[in-house]
């Protein structure tokens, strides 16, 4: 079993690895120049009256199916793909070497989390834009064509979770032992993959009056905060305090989804947006809070997770309107949130620990 194990493992990184550098698009999300896109406004320019629409109908067919641009080819090669399957790797390596035994459940979750990672981060991303796909474009099959934009790391992370979980299943062995063993594997993926999401200017956040060579890139002539390098720093400091931690990976998810929420709002690039308030804050908070529930002794105490992170909800929503809205200035807002996320997190470390016994106990 064990060597099957690491024949599927080799095999799932192999493939993987080559796939991901064409099957993976750059930071760098617009929708407008997908296949799906043209063809739906070719059709609607087609169905007007005047003389050019008319043309184009005729150019179209009276079908009205559009071509396909030949500047817009199909699978691509990307950079930005290259170095996830470069983060895979990192990741699967790190588990293998910090893992004090390299079980079959181990060895099998691994090999399932590189292609339900793959799939989670399109599936996250398309939950985000569903409206696109089946209103905008009425096309739901372009969300297989993930060389034409969109991913989501957050969803990454959940169904890599998932996929060591049933790797654990499979082997019969318990599953919070694989993860565990996994969670710093997945920390550095993530660390790795925010760092590859600077080089194609994604991941910035406000602008900033002087220029720090570590936390700041010129984007347009401007210095502006450089989230994607704070995001990977975070990555590594969870990393370094919780590698031997007794529950190492509901702990990392914790912080991780926790601390995402305010990092992800310090964003200014547009991407993935409900509003005023980024999808990727949804995702943390719904990452965020599982794990606090699995830390949380008791159920009093998971009640009480429960109706924090509802508060949480409510409050960091209220301060993401008064960033977008409010004449405030925006380093108060920021510091009331960072106290804010500051205090959830450390009611969910004191929700983990044991009830506090009565001197009057015997």
């Amino acid at each position: 079993m064990k060597k099957r194990a690491r024949i599927a493992l080799i095999l799932s990184l192999v493939i993987f690895a080559a796939a991901l550098p064409f099957l993976c698009t750059d930071c760098k999300i617009n929708a407008d120049a997908s296949a799906a896109y043209r063809t739906r406004k070719a059709q609607q320019d087609a169905a007007g009256d005047d003389a050019q629409a008319q043309l184009m109908a005729l150019l179209l067919g009276q079908g009205g199916a559009a071509q396909e641009a030949p500047e817009f080819p199909g699978v691509r090669f990307s950079w930005y793909g290259l170095a996830l399957a470069e983060a895979m790797a990192l990741g699967v390596s790190a588990v293998l070497a910090l893992a004090r035994k390299k079980s079959p459940g181990l060895l099998l979750g691994l090999a399932l989390a590189t292609p339900f990672g793959f799939i989670g981060a399109r599936l996250f991303y398309c939950l985000y834009d569903l409206q696109y796909y089946l209103v905008s474009i009425r096309a739901p099959g372009a969300m297989l064509k993930t060389w034409e934009g969109g991913l989501c790391l957050s969803g990454a992370v959940f169904l890599a979770a998932l996929g060591g979980a049933a790797g654990a299943k499979i082997a019969g062995e318990k599953a919070g032992n694989v993860l565990n063993a996994m969670a710093p594997g997945m920390l550095a993926f993530v660390l790795a993959a925010r760092l590859a999401e600077i080089p194609v200017q994604a991941g910035f956040g406000p602008e900033m009056e002087f220029s720090l060579p570590l936390l700041t890139r010129m984007y347009a002539d401007v210095p502006r905060l450089n989230t994607s390098l704070l995001m990977a720093l975070t990555a590594l400091a969870i990393l370094a305090c919780t590698r031997k931690c007794e529950k190492s990976f509901a702990a990392s998810a914790f912080l991780y989804g926790g601390t995402l929420i305010l990092l992800e709002s310090l964003r200014r690039d547009g991407h993935m947006l409900w509003g005023f308030v980024h999808a990727e804050m949804v995702y943390a908070l719904l990452m965020a809070l599982p794990a606090m529930l699995y830390m949380a002794r008791g159920k009093k105490r998971k009640i009480l997770a429960v109706l924090s992170a509802a508060l949480l909800a409510g409050v960091v929503t209220a301060l993401e309107f008064a960033l977008d809205r409010a004449n405030l200035p925006d380093l108060l807002l920021y510091a009331a949130y960072a106290l804010v996320i500051g205090g959830w997190l450390y009611l969910g470390f004191r929700l983990g620990q044991e009830p506090l016994r009565s001197n009057n106990a015997v």
